[in-house]
Order: structure tokens, then C-alpha cells, then sequence
């Protein structure tokens, strides 16, 4: 990664321009022209769409990787002297970088020479380098500056599974009692776990089935990690399960499904041992549980279940291959003619491999759509015979395309476990930290990072996982071929190193070089690995496994990776704060997980680069923020639960305000208005805002004036219930806001009262939590008092009476509402025409409702209801599937007669030619289930 190790040195040589040292005083117009050639290098490899389309070009940019890699190691060093103050004269001159390391004027040497080579390519357009290039689309800024990326998540498209399917159901939901194990056999990238997927969320699945878990082998097998995942699947809370023992969470995986018709999927199965281990954790109750794995090997299949017949998978016909080509590069549209006949050649090539077919094809949908493009692509795939080793190049040949911010984007993928879930806002986050995320006017870098991620997505090569109500991504993963292909092209680029629990290297066969900037520890590695391997240029180290608490030998060897980027531990457990890690000044992005800890030291602010802060807490409590963060300009996130804030003494002069803080979680102020201002005035474009507490006067609560943030505010305190004028202080841009528990008191203190939120125009998200214990029944204000975009309206817990609910139905631009526990309260809800004009999604969670009156016109274009522990809910009004938008009903611990009125609905909407409804409920209802009106009992939960 070339242009990311160049990106590095540009960094240093800023920080040190910007700094007023003698040293650098000395030699700043030589510093100067090395940052302009460095830069002008730069762009030459952002112009570049593949180092590997002439060896001369690829030869030259593993040359710019190595002199720079070299480079980076020395001025790190330097810089890091420099600023911290530490930096020596020699014989009491003033020597600048270059006197003080001869390797330095190598380098600067071997810049000007490579600066030329360059140049000449640009000057005769060698090698096809300033031409543009056939079917490549502009990797420039301005790509996405332009971008109109639809951030909405799109369903996977299925092609030619349909008998697979059909004969999969009958036998996973069939009448056969006796546990079954299913095994569906392919080679990689035929799709094997695409289809586990397709019937592990299939509505006919989830409402047989009382428990689902799901988790993968792939290639290291770590008995622990898939307990764990399954547990997680079953368990409410991941927290109670994080500390157990493997023979914990065996015996308490046995509990959980005991008794439960439950399906588990192993997926990506490798090894009999694996197997052997897990199956005395799965219950055999003869009550129609079933196992579902997923293996490259028919042997181990056969080994497992001697009595079952696999499932072997077929590659697609090429008429298949072609439908799966055409749907995912035109979606709704149909091919244009004159690329029918090449696009059924490239289909054909990709011998019926599914993974094949839609990454060809995601390249093909990003880049220009002409007949000799694609002809193009047509002849580089015909070098591709063999099916096994040919899918790996094709997938190859897909990265190689990448524009090259995307590169290093896909290749950390490879830091995560195979097959793991990776929440979006981390991912974003950890990018932003190894400076994969450019910089681009009137845009944050976080949105920059969402193109990205979309555009891989695009590509066929990320899959989403999880998606929000909005359709918005959640979390995302990547299979597990390309997967191997992160790891693959890592290795040739020595740019991730990974460990097993013997500390082995597990991806490279060669040891640490000082080109490796990735280390990653899977399974028990760290405290065998921890600090053996000291490579100079190291910039991440992750832990990829559950671990009990870590004794000190992980934080006093913290010092030999002192140019880190990424330190991530919050999949461990350390005791206390490891105050060790205070030298690693390049951080950009921290992740710890500390049982005790109540305040951060006052040397935090050595780590001058940081961006993201998250700390994981053990045990519930306060922790104070010295003042000294406030020199930590570069701070982006803080997440810690529960912090305040360290109170200055009283001649203590506040540094420069934080301009890159946009998030904090769980503040919670001193009790003085005015240093509670001192803090608000300091983070003037903060994003996101969770309040836990305010200041006060004299016991009386006041509210800081938050005028200056204006996307995301939530008030999640008590504080606030007397403040009669907080809502005077805020932006009118202000685009998300919670009012926590509870927002606003009458005069009198004796009922709530919504605030008028009218003038608050860009206001999409709104959140109301928590007024129950007032003595008066809660009021919902006119529509006008409402803001007039309002997008998202969440409730919870205000006890507010269902005919009120009418001036929410009149909100003209709402489209998802979620009514959580006690928001509304009684027996009726009946709705009325001309509401809910715009409501796609409706969630109904805990609540008394019994009867619910409503008309398909009431909701003309409702697209997903989801009801949740609605246990006296008699039935679902059959009305509502007549809505045309109507595509997902969900019934998660509610009453039989709900379950029984939505499969009535799907029924009847099948009856008039209507298949495209589909239903989940979970869990599935026994018989012998109890009557309507009460909730399902523990047992069958």
C-alpha cells in the first residue's frame, strides 16, 4: 500500500511544518520541497488503477513502498522527538533532520530520483499512464464529492436455488422428530452460505423454529468463540455470557435449548473435531430440531451423519449465470443490445460460480458499460480454466479494479475474524483512523467513509448484514473467499500479520519485515505473542478473541509498538487503565476494555493524534476527564459511560476549542452552569450529544445552552424535568434530538408537556423517553408544535392515551414510528382517515393494546409492521393486508391469536394472487399453547 505509506510520511512532515522547533526552523524550505515531491508522487499512484498492469509500473511502486517504508521509521521517530521536546542537538548545534539522520538524505535523494522516473512516464504516457484508461472510472475526489450513493441497503438477489430451496424446507420443517443434521456440500463461492442464509430467514423457519443460532468454523477452529456465538444468538444480553468458561457456555448452551425445537447452522465446517466437540451441547428431545451445516468437504458430511444424504450443490446453468449477471449490473432494467451478446460471454466464463458472477458483475456496474470494455473483461476472464484457482483470480481481478482509496478499505478486512459481523459506525471509525479516508471540502470524513463502504458494497464485494429501519446499513461482512483474497493480496503486499493461540504466525509463512503494519491475534494468541514481535513500521494491533482479564505483561511491553494507529483490546479484559500505552503518541484510535476505572490519568493528553476513545467499563461508575483533554485537538469520538468532566482550578485557562469533536456519550456536567457552558462552548460542531446529567441552581435545574450543535442532542436525565426554557437554547439545524427521562414538566410539575420543536426545520429524529411517574396524563401537542420534517418518531414509557395519538398520525412527513413499553396506554386504538400518509414502518413494543380498529387506507404506504411482546394483542386487523406497500409482517413474543391473524392474512393475500408478503413470527406457538390474552411462557421462549 504504497500511497497509504506515503500518506503517512506527508503527515510528519505537516506536523513538523507546523511546528516552531530550531531544528526544523533550520531546514524547513528542504522539508518544504520534499512534502511538494512526496505529494506529486501521491498523486501519481491515485492516478494508477492497478500496479500490476506492466511490470515496469508495478516495479516502481513496490520501490516508492519500500524507500518510503524505510523513511517512515526514521521521521516518526524524529517527529515524535520534536514535539514532545525530547529532541537532542549534537555538540550544542542545531541540527536539522536531515544532519541528524544520514538515511533521511538518502531518502531525499531517492524521492527526487523517483519524482523524475515519474515524470517521464507522465510526459510520454508510458505504459497508458495519463490516457485514459478503457472502463476505469476516475478515482479523483471529485468522484466522490459528486456522489449520490444510495446508502439505502439493497436485498441479495437470488438466482437458481429455487428446488434447493423447496427440498431444503420439507426436510429442515418436516414431520421428523428425531434430530436431524443436514449438510449442504459445494466449493467455495457456489453458494453454499448464501442459501443457509435464504432458509435460516426464511418466514416459514423462524415461525417452526422456538430457538436460531448461527456461527461459523472457517479455518481455525476455537471451540470457545462458536459457544459463544451461538449463546449469543439465544442469550438477551451478551454481557452475561462474556466472562464464562468454555465448559460454561457449553453447559449453558445445553440449558438454553433444552426443551426447544431449535435450529443451529454450523457454517463453514472444516474438521470432525470441531463436531465431536460442539454436538454434546445439542440436546436430542425428539421434538423436530435440526442441525444445518455448511462444508467444501461431501467427506465430512458423510462423516457427521453417516445416515443423512447431503445436499451437493450444482454451478449454475448458463442461462442462470446470465439471469444473475443481468439482474445485479442493470437491477430492474434490461441489458442493452449491444452488450447482450459479450455480457452472456462473460456470464458463461464464470462457470457457474455465484461469488463469480456477481463480483464480475459489480465491476461491471461501476464502470462504463461499452461494448469494448467489456470485451475487455471477456478476454482477461478466458484465461481463467480452472474453476477452483480461477475464481480467486477473477476475485483478484475485481480488487485490482479498485480505485485506490477503496484498496486498503476492502484489504482491512482481513483484520477481522472470518465471517465476523462488523458494526458500520466502527468500521467508518477505524478507517478514518489508519487515514484510509481522504479529506473533501463541506464533507466529514465519516461520510466520505459511508461512499466507500457503499461503493464496495456495489461491487458485490461486502455483504450487508443488518440493516436499520431506515434501510440504512447496520453492520456488514464479507465472504469468506474473499476473505482469504484480503489475507492473499496482505500477504503479497506484507501489510497484515496475523497469530494463532501459539503466537504462531498463522497468514505468512515469512517473519515480521519492517513492510508489515497489521498485526492481528486470533484466539488465545496475545498473551503468548504480546510484544515478541517488535516490527518498527507496525501501525494496528488488534485482538480478535474472548479472553479473561490480562495480566501486566500485555501493557509493559506496550512501548516497542510505539508508531501505532489502532490499538484495539476491547475483546479483553484489563484490570485498570494501562498507563503504558501513554508513549504510543500516533494513536488515532483506542478500544480498551477496563473492569475498574474512575478516572482517565492526566497523561492522556501525550496522546496528541488520538481521534477515537471508546473504554468498555467492568463495573457501573463515574469517570472523570481531566482537564488536560482539552489539548487533545484532534479528538473525534469519546464513548465511555458516565463521564464528567474534571472542574479546573480556578486559574485554569482553557486551551483552543475542540473543532474535530463530534460525539459524546453519557456526559454529564458539573454542577456550575457556567463551567457546564465552558464545556458546551469548547466542541462547537459536537454531532452527537447523551447527556446522563446538568448543572443545577441551588437544586434547581438549569439547561446549557446548546445553540452552537446542530445535528444530535440526547437529554437522558431527570435533570431537565423543571427547565422551562431549555428549549430556547438549541440550533435550529439540529437534526436528531432525544428527551430523556423524563424532557419537560408543566409549570406545576404535575404533567408533561411536549416543548414546541417548530422551529427546530431540519429536525428528522426525534426520541421521547420516560414520563410515566408524572401525576397527570402526558399531552401530545398540535402537529404544528411538531418539527415540520420529522422522519423518525420513537416513544417510550410516557403512558400517553391512544386518541391522542391522532396529532402524530397528521405529522405529514413521518415515516418511522416505534411505540416502545407504556408509551401509549389502553385497551383501543383506533385510527382515523387522512393519518400516517407517509408511515412506511410501524413497531409496537410491550404494550396493554387489546383491539386495534384500523383500515388499509389509514396506512396507505406501510411497508413493515413488527409487533414485540404485544401479549394481549387479539389479532392483527386483517385490513392491513390489503395495503399494496405492505411487504413484512413481524411477530416476535406476542399472543397465539396475533401469530395465528398475521399467517390469516399471508393466507388470504395468497388466495388473491399475492405471494410477496412475507411473515415471521417468533417463537413459533405450540398447540398446547395458552390462551390468546396472555404471554407465552418461559419455556417456549
Amino acid at each position: 500500500m504504497a500511497q497509504t505509506v506515503v500518506e503517512f510520511l506527508l503527515e510528519d512532515l505537516k506536523q513538523l511544518l507546523d511546528h516552531s522547533s530550531n531544528c526544523v526552523l533550520a531546514e524547513k524550505d528542504a522539508i518544504e520541497t520534499l512534502y511538494e515531491e512526496l505529494e506529486f508522487i501521491r498523486s501519481f499512484l491515485c492516478d494508477l488503477q492497478s500496479c500490476n498492469q506492466h511490470e515496469v509500473l508495478a516495479n516502481l511502486v513496490a520501490r516508492i513502498k519500500d524507500t518510503a517504508c524505510d523513511a517512515l521509521n526514521y521521521l516518526d521517530y524524529f517527529a515524535l522527538s520534536v514535539i514532545n521536546g525530547k529532541y537532542k542537538t549534537i555538540s550544542g548545534q542545531t541540527n536539522g533532520v536531515f544532519d541528524h539522520f544520514p538515511k533521511l538524505r538518502n531518502f531525499r535523494e531517492e524521492i527526487k530520483s523517483i519524482k523524475k522516473e515519474v515524470m517521464v512516464i507522465y510526459m510520454k504516457k508510458l505504459y497508458g499512464v495519463g490516457v485514459s484508461q478503457l472502463g476505469v472510472i476516475s478515482t479523483t475526489e471529485s468522484f466522490y464529492r459528486g456522489s449520490t450513493t444510495n446508502t439505502v441497503a439493497e436485498d441479495e438477489i437470488v438466482v437458481g436455488f429455487d428446488n434447493e430451496i423447496t427440498a431444503m424446507l420439507e426436510r429442515l420443517a418436516g414431520d421428523q422428530k428425531q434430530l436431524e443434521v443436514i449438510s449442504i456440500v459445494g466449493m467455495a463461492g457456489i453458494g453454499k452460505t448464501t442459501l443457509a442464509h435464504k432458509l435460516y430467514n426464511h418466514p416459514l423457519i423462524t415461525y417452526h423454529f422456538y430457538v436460531r443460532g448461527w456461527t461459523c468454523e472457517s479455518q481455525g477452529y476455537h471451540k470457545k468463540d462458536m459457544l459463544f456465538d451461538i449463546l449469543s444468538s439465544v442469550v438477551d444480553s451478551k454481557d452475561e455470557i462474556l466472562k464464562m468458561s468454555e465448559e460454561g457456555l457449553g453447559e449453558e448452551l445445553y440449558r438454553r435449548l433444552k426443551g426447544k425445537r431449535y435450529l443451529i447452522v454450523l457454517d463453514d465446517m472444516w474438521n470432525i473435531e470441531a463436531w465431536n466437540d460442539l454436538r454434546r451441547s445439542f440436546p436430542n428431545d425428539n421434538n423436530g430440531s435440526r442441525i444445518m451445516i455448511t462444508t467444501r468437504n461431501g467427506k465430512l458430511a458423510w462423516q457427521i451423519k453417516p445416515d443423512s444424504t447431503p445436499l451437493f450443490l450444482q454451478f449454475l446453468t448458463e442461462d442462470g449465470s446470465w439471469d444473475l449477471l443481468e439482474r445485479k449490473v442493470f437491477r430492474e432494467k434490461n441489458c442493452p443490445s449491444e452488450l447482450l451478446e459479450i455480457g452472456k460471454q462473460i456470464a458463461a466464463k464464470c462457470q457457474g460460480l455465484p461469488l463469480a458472477i456477481v463480483v464480475v458483475a459489480g465491476l461491471l456496474a461501476k464502470t462504463h458499460k461499452t461494448p469494448d470494455w467489456w470485451k475487455s473483461v471477456a478476454r482477461n476472464l478466458a484465461s481463467y480454466v480452472n474453476r477452483e484457482y480461477g475464481l480467486m483470480n477473477i476475485l483478484a481481478m475485481s480488487y485490482e479494479h479498485l480505485p485506490q482509496c477503496l484498496k486498503s478499505c476492502f484489504l482491512y478486512f482481513g483484520t477481522f475474524d472470518e465471517d465476523f459481523e462488523i458494526p458500520v459506525p466502527r468500521l467508518i471509525l477505524l478507517w478514518i483512523a489508519q487515514g484510509f479516508v481522504k479529506e473533501m471540502e463541506q464533507r466529514s470524513l465519516e461520510d466520505v467513509a459511508m461512499d466507500y463502504l457503499m461503493d464496495l458494497i456495489d461491487r458485490s464485494l461486502v455483504i450487508v448484514a443488518k440493516k436499520s429501519s431506515k434501510g440504512g446499513i447496520k453492520s456488514c461482512r464479507i465472504h469468506d473467499t474473499l476473505h482469504d483474497l484480503c489475507l492473499k493480496k496482505a500477504e503479497e503486499k506484507k501489510w497484515l500479520q496475523q497469530f494463532d493461540w501459539h503466537g504462531r504466525v498463522t497468514s505468512f509463512r515469512c517473519a515480521i519485515s519492517h513492510n508489515d503494519c497489521h498485526l492481528c491475534f486470533h484466539s488465545h494468541g496475545l498473551h503468548n505473542s504480546f510484544g515478541q514481535h517488535c516490527a518498527p513500521t507496525v501501525r494496528s494491533l488488534f485482538s480478535c478473541f474472548l479472553e479473561g482479564f490480562l495480566g501486566p505483561k500485555v501493557t509493559t511491553t506496550a512501548y516497542i509498538y510505539k508508531l501505532l494507529r489502532v490499538l484495539s483490546l476491547w475483546r479483553v479484559y484489563l484490570e485498570s487503565f494501562p498507563v503504558e500505552i501513554l508513549v504510543l503518541v500516533h494513536l488515532r484510535c483506542l478500544e480498551l476494555r477496563v473492569r475498574l476505572l474512575d478516572r482517565l490519568p492526566l497523561k492522556v493528553s501525550n496522546l496528541r493524534n488520538l481521534e477515537t476513545l471508546v473504554i468498555l467499563k467492568g463495573e457501573y461508575g463515574r469517570v472523570t476527564i481531566p482537564h488536560t483533554l482539552w489539548s487533545m485537538v484532534k479528538l473525534r469520538h469519546i464513548r465511555i459511560s458516565e463521564i464528567e468532566f474534571e472542574k479546573p482550578c480556578s486559574n485554569y485557562v482553557y486551551p483552543p476549542v475542540l473543532n474535530a469533536l463530534q460525539s459524546i456519550h453519557a456526559l454529564r456536567l458539573s454542577d456550575s452552569m457556567k463551567d457546564a457552558e465552558d464545556v458546551l462552548e469548547r466542541v462547537p460542531n459536537l454531532r452527537k450529544l447523551s447527556f446522563d446529567r446538568g448543572p443545577s441552581d441551588g437544586g434547581k435545574p438549569i439547561f446549557p445552552d446548546l445553540a452552537e450543535i446542530s445535528y444530535f442532542i440526547s437529554l437522558a436525565s431527570d435533570y431537565y424535568r423543571r427547565t422551562p426554557h431549555w428549549r430556547n437554547t438549541w440550533n435550529s439545524s439540529l437534526a436528531n434530538l432525544l428527551l430523556g427521562a423524563p424532557y419537560y414538566r408543566s409549570p406545576d410539575c404535575q404533567s408533561f408537556c411536549l416543548p414546541d420543536l417548530a422551529n427546530l426545520v431540519h429536525l428528522e429524529t426525534l426520541k421521547l423517553e420516560d414520563t410515566a411517574w408524572f401525576a397527570a396524563p402526558p399531552t401530545v401537542p398540535q402537529p404544528s408544535k411538531f418539527p415540520p420534517n420529522l422522519k423518525k418518531l420513537s416513544i417510550t414509557g410516557c403512558n400517553i392515551c391512544w386518541k391522542q395519538i391522532s396529532n402524530i398520525g397528521k405529522l405529514p412527513n413521518l415515516e418511522v414510528l416505534k411505540l416502545g413499553r407504556d408509551s401509549f396506554k389502553g385497551p383501543l386504538w383506533e385510527t382515523s382517515d387522512g393519518e400516517f400518509r407517509r408511515l412506511k414502518f410501524l413497531q409496537l413494543s410491550e404494550m396493554d393494546l387489546q383491539q386495534w380498529v384500523t383500515s388499509s387506507s389509514h396506512f396507505p404506504t406501510l411497508e413493515r409492521l413488527v409487533l414485540d411482546k404485544c401479549y394481549d394483542l387479539e389479532e392483527i386487523p386483517s385490513s392491513l393486508g390489503d395495503i399494496p406497500t405492505l411487504q413484512m409482517i413481524e411477530v416476535y413474543r406476542s399472543s397465539r391469536s396475533a401469530a395465528i391473524s398475521a399467517r390469516q392474512i399471508q393466507e388470504e393475500q395468497f388466495n388473491m394472487g399475492n405471494d410477496s408478503l412475507n411473515i415471521l413470527v417468533y417463537p413459533p406457538y405450540k398447540k398446547e399453547c395458552r390462551d390468546s390474552k396472555e404471554g407465552p411462557s418461559t419455556d417456549d421462549m
